[in-house]
């Protein structure tokens, strides 16, 4: 009698075996690298932003924000751009606010100092004369003269001080004692 024994039909089921330990090994890495590729993708894009936020920070907003991709992300940076761009515009309306309050202080301190001291001048030269101007009269109209001058001196380096403070709480004038 001829015995036969099929022993190679249980060796094909431990090739079986080893296919889908070798498959799902294979399978985890590929999906292990290809996560760790999405993701360093996306932190080098954020590190790239935290560089960019640092530079604006450090006051040069001149310095553009790069928006890359259409996600969350890139959706961040579009806002600080926009924040970058609406400060800028806001730091130049202001300077030229702060241009035209310059030259309107300064013209109205000219054009009043010019009529005050025609009018020092003219009291001066009343009180030398003889008649009925008497000293101690146009000694007041000097006074008065004088007194406003001054108040338009305190005015226009009261503007000065608040256009060098950035239009803030400048150093204090008390008007009444002049």
């Amino acid at each position: 009698t001829v015995t036969r024994a099929f022993l190679y039909y249980y060796a094909g089921d431990a090739y079986y075996y080893w296919l889908i330990v070798v498959s799902s090994v294979t399978g985890f890495a590929l999906f292990s690298l290809l996560f760790i590729t999405f993701v360093h993708r996306k932190l080098t894009y954020i590190m790239q932003m935290k560089d960019e936020l640092d530079i604006l920070a450090g006051g040069d907003l001149n310095y553009k924000v790069t928006v890359r991709g259409n996600d969350e992300l890139s959706e961040l940076a579009r806002g600080i751009d926009e924040m970058r761009r609406s400060i800028l515009e806001h730091q130049k309306a202001e300077e030229k606010m702060r241009a035209a309050n310059s030259a309107l202080v300064t013209a109205m301190s000219h054009d009043l100092r010019t009529p005050l001291t025609l009018i020092e001048g003219y009291a001066e030269v009343m009180r030398d004369l003889p008649g009925e101007n008497t000293p101690e009269n146009m000694q007041v109209i000097i006074d008065e003269t004088k007194r406003l001058s001054t108040l338009v001196n305190a005015v226009l380096e009261l503007s000065k001080a608040r256009s060098s403070t950035g239009g803030g709480e400048a150093k204090r004038f008390d008007l009444t004692q002049t």
